[in-house]
């Protein structure tokens, strides 16, 4: 019998996708024949990735914003690669250093996705993501702009603010389920958690990935010492720069607690401003569920439609039952971790050491440092506290709560060192 194209060893196959330069032509291929579609559905991720990673212009609208919509199908699986050991945690963070894009290629190379992360991600995002995209605009995106009387801020790209907020859930999973984690190891004989990524690495997405020009002015980081991709990206007309200031204001308006524990069946309103959802509530066990949900990735969305929540109900009651044995057993663990500072003057050494661990976490706490409580030098910082009269201070050196602020911004300014001969 004549070889034919049926008679191909599959292996064979995957070798002409190495040849292949963006995914619009793995796309295209895909679509010639049942035959080919069939073959190269199990085609290794690397391929895929390598092919992912070659596509500088996507071409495909399904699976913009690009790489946003991938890095949001890749990003659990990268922070699960990365908190192994103290090598990987310092590659991550050096990839942030680089911007979005520095963090996708990483998550290609080292935790590739293959064709059905793919196809579950274009499905996800006509399911879930673009109906909210929808909601988030009518709320406080540009098409809400157009019933507005002022100038008020809005969230400028609701879908892009939205898949941000994912990667972040999906990137720092572990420190949303830490809390319950040692518990099951300390009292359920269960193994031993590993410890989330830090803060410092929390910081450095936002910072760099998320990047804003009031965020670089209020941390002092000049444009000519960003990473020349992140330069190439503000200098871009078409890039979003405000990016971070659109997450706040969706933070505010839309991605609120109280969206969720209306969400939950909780029924309650839980703050006028999200970032103080942990200052005035005694109730931990609600505050943590509602925290966990909200930062839940992907899932995080799926729980605010009510055809999509349905399926997630035994895992959010597992998830409440664990989340109120902490509590019930662990409530003086909990009390010792100093919440997130609602004021710059209230930074301590001890919220800055706790901070890599404690339960009290949200996005938009994490914003309040990125936006709003930089200060470039020492002189600016006793600058601000004059200008805000307050009492008894001389000089910088008064107040230690200063200077811990100030290291923690060094660290996050400054890249780790690459030591590319270290096996990771």
């Amino acid at each position: 019998m004549a070889p034919s194209l049926t008679t191909l060893p599959r292996e064979l196959l995957w070798e002409v996708l190495d040849h292949l330069d963006s995914l619009l032509e793995l796309h295209s291929l895909l679509l010639t024949c049942k035959y080919l579609y069939q073959s190269c559905d199990g085609a290794p991720r690397k391929i895929v990735s390598a092919i992912v990673s070659r596509s500088d212009q996507l071409e495909l609208p399904q699976l913009e914003p690009y790489p946003h919509l991938l890095l949001a199908a890749s990003a659990r699986r990268l922070a699960d690669w990365a908190i192994q050991n103290d090598k990987r945690r310092k590659q991550l963070k050096l990839a942030l250093h680089g911007g979005i894009w520095s963090l996708f290629e990483l998550a290609m190379e080292k935790v590739p996705i293959g064709l059905d992360e793919i196809r579950e991600i274009w499905r996800w995002k006509e399911d879930v993501l673009e109906p909210i995209t929808r909601d988030l605009d009518e709320c406080c995106g540009p098409e809400a702009q157009k019933q507005l009387l002022d100038d008020s801020p809005i969230c400028d790209t609701p879908q892009l603010s939205l898949l941000l907020w994912v990667i972040y859930g999906e990137l720092f999973h572990h420190t949303f389920s830490f809390v319950c984690d040692n518990h099951q190891h300390l009292y359920h004989d269960a193994p031993p958690p590993l410890e989330p990524l830090d803060c410092f690495t929390r910081f450095k997405f936002l910072v760099y990935c998320v990047p804003d020009f009031e965020c670089f002015e209020q941390l002092g980081i000049e444009h000519q010492n960003l990473h020349p991709r992140v330069q190439r990206y503000m200098n871009d007309p078409a890039s979003t720069i405000r990016q971070q200031g659109s997450m706040e204001v969706a933070c505010e308006n839309y991605l609120h607690p109280d969206q969720w524990a209306d969400a939950l069946g909780l029924g309650v309103t839980i703050c006028a401003d999200p970032r103080d959802l942990f200052r005035y509530s005694e109730n931990i066990e609600e505050l943590l569920y509602i925290s966990t949900v909200m930062h839940w990735g992907k899932r995080s969305l799926e729980v605010l439609l009510p055809s999509r929540a349905a399926k997630y109900a035994a895992e959010l009651e597992h998830l409440r039952s664990k989340i109120e044995d902490v509590v019930t057993c662990d409530a003086t663990f909990l009390r010792k971790f100093p919440r997130l500072p609602r004021d710059i003057l209230e930074w301590t050494k001890d919220t800055r050491d706790q901070l890599n661990i404690s339960p009290w976490v949200l996005l938009a706490g994490d914003l309040r440092l990125t936006l709003q409580g930089w200060f470039a030098s020492d002189e600016e910082w006793l600058r601000y506290l004059q200008k805000m009269g307050t009492a008894g201070v001389e000089n910088f050196d008064d107040l230690s709560e200063g200077k811990e602020f100030n290291r923690l911004v060094a660290e996050i300014r400054t890249p780790p060192e690459d030591d590319e001969d270290e096996e990771a």
